[in-house]
């Protein structure tokens, strides 16, 4: 489904950046946008902006109420 999509936008919790994982199921380059909290590893951010995936940081905040 990814592959027939134009663009690819992975939202990611924070907590998972860095993490290993015995599936893959995307390369790298095939990601449009990588979406993380606040709480990412700058580290871990400036990695994959330096190959060239474009990230974006949104700040942490609790549950919102629904009416």
């Amino acid at each position: 489904m990814a592959r027939a999509a134009r663009e690819v936008i992975l939202l990611l919790d924070s907590s998972k950046l860095g993490a290993r994982s015995l599936l893959q199921v995307l390369e790298i380059e095939e990601i449009t946008l990588m979406i993380a909290g606040s709480g990412a590893s700058p580290e871990e951010v400036a990695a994959l902006k330096a190959r060239g995936l474009p990230v974006e940081i949104v700040p942490l905040s609790g549950p919102t109420p629904v009416d």
